[in-house]
């Protein structure tokens, strides 16, 4: 799915947020997360759909390495390899952690190469 970043992200339910270097990337309500090129003026990009089973509630980058971890209410981790800016991200390129908790992950944080995640 392609969007037109300012009109979509007017009517898009996000619920998490994280910037790189060459990214915003947006958490949403209807499991996808959305990634705008960070120029001016925003350029439009394609959306990771169906990238979890529920909503993604928490994203975070590492800064050491070009990984993009994102949480979700499925009680998924997942980490997206991000190639270099002028390709994107691709959903072809993550791994996951099922069950990483009880309850579904309210947040995710990272330090250098160590992720930490929590929920209820």
């Amino acid at each position: 799915t392609s969007y037109s970043p300012i009109e979509s992200i007017k009517q898009m339910d996000i619920h998490s947020v994280c910037a790189t270097r060459e990214h915003l990337f947006m958490g949403c309500l209807d499991h996808s997360i959305i990634p705008i090129k960070a120029q001016s003026p925003f350029s439009a990009c394609t959306s990771i759909v169906n990238s979890h089973l529920d909503t993604v509630t928490a994203l975070a980058s590492l800064s050491n390495y070009p990984i993009l971890v994102s949480a979700s209410k499925d009680k998924y981790l997942r980490a997206w390899q991000l190639p270099d800016a002028a390709a994107g991200i691709h959903a072809d390129k993550e791994s996951k952690v099922r069950d990483a908790h009880n309850d579904f992950i309210n947040v995710v944080e990272t330090t250098g190469n160590i992720v930490y995640s929590g929920s209820k």
